[in-house]
């Protein structure tokens, strides 16, 4: 018996190929993120790598050293994601001739931003994935949009 778990457990560790770590995207590295509190600083914007978001939560990598962020934040990324049409490419997206991102980047001026004929790829309640003028814009935090 302890010769058989002995090769069960050698398969499982050194036979069975085990999945790399996933690198970050491309279109997710070098993302300019605006916090508004990290690590007792307020209003901080840095350059990280995107690792997952949703609203309210962050996670990203800077340098080395992974972080899990709670809180507003805003997020621009030069170059859009690959974005894949929902309902199984099927349905089309949301589009709004204005949107109004409250507090976006809010420690650089206003933090108003305005977004023309955007593209909402996720939205919920304090939450929006919009890409406009060739850009995306990502806010946890509060937003409008008109039709």
């Amino acid at each position: 018996m302890k010769n058989t778990l002995t090769v069960v457990v050698f398969f499982f560790l050194v036979i069975l190929p085990l999945p790399a770590l996933s690198e970050t995207p491309d279109d997710q590295k070098g993302a300019v993120i605006y916090l508004d509190n990290f690590l007792g600083n307020p209003n901080m914007m840095i350059v990280a790598d995107l690792i997952s978001m949703k609203h309210g939560q962050l996670k990203f990598k800077m340098g080395e050293t992974e972080y899990n962020y709670s809180g507003n934040y805003s997020i621009y990324l030069k170059t859009p994601r690959h974005h894949s049409n929902p309902y199984f490419g099927l349905g089309s997206t949301d589009t709004a001739k204005l949107i109004h991102l409250e507090n976006f980047f809010k420690g650089n001026g206003d933090g108003e931003v305005w977004l023309k004929d955007a593209t909402v790829w996720e939205k919920s309640d304090g939450f929006i994935v919009a890409v406009a003028m060739g850009h995306e814009w990502i806010l946890s935090g509060n937003y409008t949009i008109q039709n």
